[in-house]
């Protein structure tokens, strides 16, 4: 276990580390694009690398391995009509192409799409922004769930680059990038309607009473929630598959809830002063609430708070960024790093959700 821990640790902070050199160096030369391309290599160089060597790491995969070698003998056609996600079905025609049929090759490529709109989503906001901050976030909540839900973790690196779009009012370049993130993961095409939260505003008393009731009585329309989004043909498989029903009903979720969503709201005001349009991530935030609740009947629902969990990493670094005294600043990065590694150590060391430790590499000896 301490081994593993320190491979990862490692591993994090060689990567964190790389992202402070760029943004404090190298991304003054932005506008020349190998160095920005150099910057985003050697950013996500550590971790691509212990995700593509990892041997029997990730809940799942078994599972992706063994797709990968039975698409090795199969037709692509026919194995994308099978799938009905065929995006990702091609990356494993891709990878067996490039790497010849060698396992890693479908991790590889799989952590490097990932990682690369996870950094090009952080650079674009890095004027108000910690890049290594949010880095930090990222790999203490989400960097050991991409070794398990792997297709999924595309799709919501892709999300994520598309709320830029959200800020930058570009509905039809979000509608485009959405689309691409549903071929990888049909998940994905939920974050449609994402689109429409850029025009609450939270901050009104009217918007709270109807949010605050959306929640606590959320046990008596879910269920004809459910059945209403079964009717969708698109969702309805997905609900068949993932669905499952719960005979209790509680707030545990809170305790991961709070600290997202009540610092988005305290906050609110001062992130919207750097940019209007940030109001977005305010209301997505807020929305993991709701979604949550949803995830006491659904497991697909639970899975659907990636798309909304994810904007922490820039929703958090632009709330540190807001904060004008420096005693605010060193009290809230202090709160973020004990938060992060608390939940980290949780999740994945304590409770080892995503079958991570101990990591085991294909250099090995078996």
């Amino acid at each position: 276990m301490a081994e593993s821990i320190l491979i990862y640790s490692l591993t994090f902070f060689s990567s964190i580390l790389l992202a402070w050199v760029y943004q404090k160096r190298l991304s003054k030369l932005h506008k020349l694009v190998k160095v920005r391309v150099f910057g985003y290599i050697i950013i996500i160089l550590p971790t691509v690398f212990l995700a593509s060597v990892r041997n029997g790491i990730g809940t799942d995969f078994g599972y992706y391995l063994n797709n990968y070698h039975v698409f090795q003998n199969t037709n692509i056609f026919i194995a994308i009509k099978e799938t009905g996600e065929p995006f990702f079905t091609l990356l494993n025609y891709i990878a067996n192409f490039l790497f010849f049929g060698q396992d890693w090759g479908i991790f590889f490529l799989s952590s490097f799409i990932t990682m690369v709109f996870i950094v090009l989503t952080l650079d674009y906001f890095k004027k108000h922004i910690s890049i290594p901050v949010a880095m930090f976030i990222f790999y203490m909540i989400f960097y050991l769930t991409t070794y398990n839900v792997v297709r999924q973790m595309i799709a919501v690196s892709i999300i994520l680059f598309s709320y830029k779009y959200v800020v930058e009012k570009k509905p039809f370049k979000f509608l485009i990038l959405v689309i691409i993130a549903a071929l990888f993961h049909q998940s994905a095409i939920i974050c449609l309607a994402f689109y429409f939260l850029r025009y609450i505003r939270f901050e009104h008393f009217y918007v709270k009473i109807v949010y605050l009731t959306i929640i606590f009585t959320s046990t008596l329309w879910i269920d004809s929630f459910i059945g209403l989004l079964k009717n969708i043909p698109i969702i309805s498989g997905y609900l068949d598959k993932y669905g499952f029903e719960i005979s209790h009903f509680g707030f545990g979720y809170l305790l991961y809830a709070i600290p997202i969503v009540a610092p988005a709201i305290l906050f609110a005001n001062k992130v919207i002063k750097l940019n209007p349009n940030y109001r977005f991530f305010i209301n997505l935030s807020i929305l993991y609430v709701p979604m949550s609740l949803l995830g006491y009947y659904q497991i697909w629902a639970i899975r659907a708070t990636y798309y909304v969990t994810i904007s922490q990493i820039i929703l958090i670094p632009l709330i540190l960024y807001s904060l004008k005294l420096k005693s605010n600043k060193i009290l809230g990065y202090t709160m973020v790093i004990i938060y992060y590694l608390l939940i980290f150590y949780f999740e994945f060391v304590l409770n080892n959700s995503s079958e991570s430790f101990p990591f085991m590499s294909i250099f090995q000896l078996h």
